[in-house]
């Protein structure tokens, strides 16, 4: 115990000591371990909820696909083509964002709707907890003056009013009729807060040019993607050359529901975590760098530290005393950074994204990502112990000994060198994409 606290007391004056090293080493660890930990902590708060549809493994969302995109919006009319031609599906469903503004009641406000056939829901699995769900008929021209409110518009705008059904409200000047209110946890489509009938009008159906409706579809029990797919294929084939003008090199891709609607938003989140990896690893490898060349510097004193009378472990023990010391000092440093960094990423969003990601409210932070980020700095904190004990510690202070840093620190130092400009030039070519992340918490992304 004597020479633990012996070795505590050295590590902490040759710090002391050497403030510039000690001051660079801190503040290096610190802003990786802070930056890491907060965007790693705020990340789960801004991933989109996930969809908790009955048998969710059997809902599907399908695009269109040509050779210059694999997922473009679907033309209205190839909806009813696929709807009478397809032996899959339970239901198959379509719908569009469609912004309203909400008057009549108190302060005027803009929600985001979407216009959907009636079988959406049903589609979905999820019948409305209160009222009814749309008819087929009211998807018919002058049939559609219903609206469907989710629960959270309902409580906020309406206070649970459980005689809602039946009410009237005016959206973008149109009186409907409430028939319906969706159950908590109703997430689909993204930012819904309004659904209303898609009138299926003669006009639309026949439009082919206009490709700005998405589809949705419920399996059947046993039929799976693989099998839909290929009956799409054939479906496509046969439109392509029912309609060679519009279909011509059109195609349709199926995919799983869940994985759709968040591909965009997850993008986002990837390029940002991996941004912040980055500066993890570059300053990583600086401090990896500043203790190899600190160490180089230290070899007559380590020499001397190793000779038999003073035990041949004793300059290994206080460069991982001084490693420990720095890990120590910097992740405290970096709890503050993360904190801080915290605040701040709450305070430069916009209330849509609180709005969006609830969980923003009660962020804290992350302790098994502030945990991985301190072991990390430690272990390369011990880069100069792992060198000396690899080169071979008798072979390795022989060298200092003689007043040469030793071949096997000049070429690790060369290494972390190259590792640390390649990462610098990945992170620099890839800081741009970060302001996707900052789009899309700022204005209301509907993934289509």
């Amino acid at each position: 115990m004597g020479s633990v606290w012996k070795n505590l007391r050295h590590g902490a004056r040759t710090l002391v000591k050497q403030p510039e090293f000690t001051l660079i080493a801190v503040l290096a660890l610190a802003l990786g371990i802070g930056a890491n930990t907060a965007i790693f902590s705020v990340v789960p708060a801004l991933l989109p909820k996930p969809l908790s549809f009955p048998a969710m493994d059997r809902v599907v969302a399908i695009w269109d696909e040509s050779q210059q995109s694999p997922r473009n919006e679907v033309a209205a009319p190839n909806y009813p083509d696929w709807q009478a031609q397809s032996q899959s599906y339970e239901h198959l469903a379509m719908y569009r964002g469609w912004i309203a503004n909400l008057t009549g009641i108190e302060e005027p406000e803009r929600v985001q709707g979407y216009l959907i056939t009636a079988n959406l829901i049903d589609a979905l699995g999820l019948p409305p907890m209160l009222g009814r769900n749309f008819r087929p008929e009211e998807n018919e021209p002058g049939k559609d003056k219903a609206v469907i409110l989710t629960h959270d518009l309902w409580q906020r705008r309406f206070g649970n009013d459980p005689d809602i059904v039946g009410r009237s409200v005016t959206l973008n000047g149109v009186a409907r009729t409430v028939v319906g209110v969706m159950p908590a946890g109703f997430n689909f489509p993204r930012d819904a807060e309004v659904l209303a009938p898609l009138v299926l009008s003669p006009e639309l159906k026949s439009d082919r040019s206009d490709h700005s409706y998405m589809i949705v579809g419920r399996l059947k029990a046993g039929v799976d993607i693989q099998q839909a797919q290929a009956e799409l294929n054939m479906i496509t084939a046969r439109l392509a050359r029912q309609y060679p003008d519009s279909n011509t090199g059109l195609g349709a891709r199926i995919h799983p529901l869940p994985a759709d609607t968040v591909r965009l938003y997850q993008v986002a989140l990837i390029v940002l975590m991996s941004a912040v990896g980055l500066v993890l690893l570059i300053a990583c490898a600086n401090v990896a760098n500043l203790t190899l060349a600190r160490t180089a510097n230290r070899t007559r004193e380590l020499a001397i530290r190793a000779a038999p009378n003073t035990g041949r472990f004793s300059p290994i023990r206080r460069l991982i005393t001084e490693s420990v010391f720095l890990a120590v000092i910097g992740g405290a440093l970096g709890v503050l950074f993360a904190l801080w960094g915290v605040e701040l990423l709450k305070a430069s969003l916009s209330g849509l994204a609180f709005q969006f990601a609830p969980l923003l409210s009660k962020l804290e932070i992350n302790y098994s990502v502030l945990g991985f980020t301190l072991g990390l700095s430690l272990l390369v904190g011990l880069a100069p112990v792992w060198q000396t004990m690899n080169a071979g510690l008798n072979e390795s202070l022989k060298e200092g000994g003689k007043g040469g840093a030793g071949a096997g620190h000049y070429r690790s130092r060369s290494e972390l060198a190259v590792v640390e400009a390649a990462l610098s030039l990945i992170s620099l070519a890839g800081t741009g994409l970060i302001r996707s992340l900052k789009d899309c918490l700022r204005w209301p992304v509907n993934l289509k």
